[in-house]
């Protein structure tokens, strides 16, 4: 995993985009990006037992969880996913796979702090390590529409997300950006909350 431990606390409506490879074997739960500790806050993403993208949102020491209605993630191919998460209960979120998008209604308040971001990771004692390659995570503070979700996928080519439109328009709305640069740090091009290889792992 890579952590990154500046503390990251979501806002009315947060954004995760990120291509990722998963390998392993089937019928388990890999972690993809968490921001939750224990019994208290945040959210985290997974691609579960059935390789649904998932969104896990805590509140009140419940994690609700919201599946991708569309076609499982494949193996062995590059996948880019965006999910947003909104704060407020009875809201809309949303859920990308190469750019098509599910939605789903969240019947949780998502409770909120400062949380280190983890990377590759999802907590849990079934939610842990991914097996596989991360790469290319931006967090935006903000929805992104079905047309940003696509402008980011770039027809499977990926666009740096510092040229996109929504950036450009307002470089403010990015919270956080790493590219997989293959070393010990991963650079936050948006910002200073830089990601660290490995740390012990707490799970529970």
């Amino acid at each position: 995993r890579v952590v990154c431990n500046d503390g990251f606390t979501p806002g009315d409506h947060t954004t995760v985009a990120f291509w990722v490879y998963m390998n392993g074997a089937d019928g388990e739960t890999r972690g993809l990006f968490d921001c939750l500790d224990w019994n208290t806050s945040n959210f985290r993403i997974q691609a579960n037992a059935n390789n649904k993208l998932t969104v896990q949102i805590q509140s009140d020491g419940a994690n609700t969880s919201y599946n991708s209605d569309m076609t499982n993630m494949t193996k062995g191919k590059w996948i880019h996913c965006v999910v947003h998460v909104p704060k407020a209960t009875s809201s809309t979120g949303s859920l990308y796979v190469n750019g098509e998008q599910s939605n789903y209604t969240t019947s949780t308040a998502m409770e909120v702090a400062s949380r280190d971001i983890n990377i590759g990771y999802g907590g849990g004692l079934d939610q842990s390590y991914l097996s596989g390659v991360i790469t290319e995570v931006s967090v935006w503070n903000t929805t992104l529409s079905l047309a940003d979700v696509q402008e980011l996928y770039n027809d499977g080519k990926g666009l740096n997300a510092k040229e996109h439109s929504k950036y450009i328009a307002n470089n403010s709305l990015l919270t956080g950006y790493w590219k997989n640069n293959g070393l010990a740090r991963w650079d936050d091009l948006a910002g200073s909350n830089h990601g660290v290889i490995g740390g012990s792992c707490s799970e529970y």
